[in-house]
């Protein structure tokens, strides 16, 4: 009971973190629907769960070596990826993309999954919660995977809910919001990616 009780503790204290992924998420259910967004989800869920899986086999050391590396290069995707958000929100908004759900499964999937794996923190904090859980429980394998499938799980349940709730007040939203929320999310991932890139250059310098 008490590996429940913080598991689903700590999956919702993940499902509250506003960040880049969750700009993307709403975004992509308000503007593709549900099923996308769903979709969107399931990358972030296969993010996580590769995250988890590398943590507990023990890719800190590595990390730590290439860290720098891998801080740089998510840094100049976030940065690209607000750009060119920020340059396509001049175009006209079209509520017509819905059809293309179909089509575009597993690169909805792969979008949630880049854009969760891109931030370099995520990987320092599944590092630091399986370090933590693992000092909490004696380091039993089957226990931290059975911590972290609960954690995981309760996060990938509240991006369900996000799509959903998203993608039914769509329309109540003007176009006026919509480019708002563009607007919003491409800043977002301009300001993740100038931080990380300080975070880095601070550290080397």
């Amino acid at each position: 009971m008490e590996i429940v009780v913080k598991a689903v503790g700590m999956g919702l204290v993940l499902a509250l973190l506003i960040g880049p992924v969750f700009f993307t998420l709403i975004q992509t259910s308000i503007h593709r629907g549900f099923s996308s967004g769903m979709y969107v989800a399931i990358g972030i869920l296969l993010s996580d769960s590769l995250f988890i899986i590398l943590s507990v086999l023990g890719i800190a050391e590595f990390f730590s070596r290439y860290e720098s590396l891998f801080g740089y290069g998510g840094c100049l995707i976030f940065i690209a990826f607000g750009i060119s958000g920020l340059l396509k929100n001049r175009k006209k908004i079209s509520d017509n993309s819905e059809g293309l759900v179909e089509k575009n499964k597993l690169k909805l999937i792969m979008k949630g999954f880049v854009i969760n794996s891109l931030s370099p923190f995520v990987l320092v904090f599944w590092i630091g919660a399986v370090t933590y859980v693992s000092t909490d429980f004696s380091n039993d394998i089957s226990t931290l995977f059975s911590f972290f499938a609960i954690t995981i799980s309760v996060v990938f349940i509240s991006d369900l809910l996000k799509a959903f709730l998203s993608h039914k007040i769509k329309r109540l939203l003007t176009v006026r919001f919509l480019r708002i929320l563009n607007t919003v999310t491409s800043l977002v991932f301009l300001v993740a990616g100038i931080r990380i890139f300080f975070h880095y250059f601070l550290q080397s310098a």
